[in-house]
């Protein structure tokens, strides 16, 4: 059984690099609690930014700067 976190980082890979999502894309995996939860340790993790309260993005890599 995959972690939520998981499921939303593979659901990411398949929309591409540079994803602009919102915490209500992912009602359907789990309670908004935990995709809340998900989504913070995913930020604290790098994996994904925080644009905004609820709005996230999946960035793009700088192959030269190395940033997001």
């Amino acid at each position: 059984m995959q972690s939520v976190d998981d499921m939303i980082i593979n659901s990411l890979k398949k929309r591409g690099r540079g994803t602009i999502f919102f915490s209500s894309s992912f009602s359907h995996l789990a309670q908004s609690k935990t995709i809340n939860k998900a989504l913070e340790r995913l930020t604290q993790d790098g994996k994904i930014i925080r644009v905004a309260t609820g709005i996230y993005c999946y960035p793009k890599i700088d192959k030269v700067l190395g940033l997001g």
